[in-house]
């Protein structure tokens, strides 16, 4: 019964400020997995920028000090971090796709 625990939560915890009936659960409660997944999209975006930067700074560290292999693995690191940024995007696109479908 996993599935109902936002429910549950929502249920148990009260309306928190919104005048619900008894028994109609909360809205923010019964959208916590898509706001997890938002999150972890967000999550991923970061997490690819950073990587984007430190191959950047990793590969004019090693232009400025002659270190070719220290440059080249910057090089390789930032390439890989603006294909998975690439990769952000098409899931995004995918997901606006998909959401100009849905019928509420």
């Amino acid at each position: 019964y996993s599935h109902d625990l936002p429910r549950a939560a929502a249920l148990i915890v009260g309306s928190g400020g919104y005048n619900l009936p008894v028994g109609v659960p909360h809205p923010i409660a019964t959208s916590r997995p898509d706001f997890e997944v938002y999150l972890m999209g967000l999550m991923d975006k970061a997490r690819h920028k950073l990587e984007e930067a430190r191959g950047k700074g990793r590969a004019r560290a090693g232009g400025a000090t002659g270190n070719r292999s220290m440059q080249a693995k910057g090089t390789a690191e930032e390439s890989s971090a603006n294909l998975k940024q690439a990769g952000d995007k098409a899931k995004d696109a995918g997901d606006d796709v998909k959401d100009a479908f849905k019928s509420d």
